[in-house]
């Protein structure tokens, strides 16, 4: 995604950095909110399954596979996820930490490479699905 401002407007190589770091932030944020959306639209897409299975199960075929839609949904969701895991493990690197800050950055990355883990495993069980179908 391209933003209209060039970063080296702001004439210092550090805060540069930070703001490319912000705007990639940006971007893999708004990668998070597509995925949202296409798992709300699966959502809706099984509500319509159910009530027209419950009426007229002839009406159903016209509905789209969610299975595809859903792992589209997984694999936009663990490549944002490992860039923040990335910048967190990065923020681990930093030298100009006291020992507060590391305790919590390390916390922070913990916490990114559990939740990390819990969307590959999603994924991996979309899979399963996928086989079993």
């Amino acid at each position: 995604m391209t933003h209209s401002k060039p970063l080296s407007v702001l004439k210092n190589p550090e805060l540069e950095s930070q703001l490319e770091t912000i705007i990639r932030s940006e971007d893999h944020i708004l990668i998070i909110l597509l995925a949202t959306f296409l798992s709300y639209y699966t959502v809706d897409v099984q509500r319509k399954q159910l009530i027209c299975t419950a009426t007229d199960p002839e009406l159903c075929q016209c509905l789209p596979d969610v299975l595809p839609i859903r792992k589209a949904s997984s694999i936009l969701i663990v490549y944002a996820l490992c860039f923040f895991t990335r910048l967190s493990a990065q923020a681990l690197e930093s030298p100009d930490q006291t020992p507060k800050q590391h305790r919590k950055n390390e916390w922070n990355h913990l916490s990114n490479l559990l939740v990390l883990t819990a969307a590959v495993i999603h994924f991996g069980l979309l899979l399963q699905d996928e086989e079993n179908t």
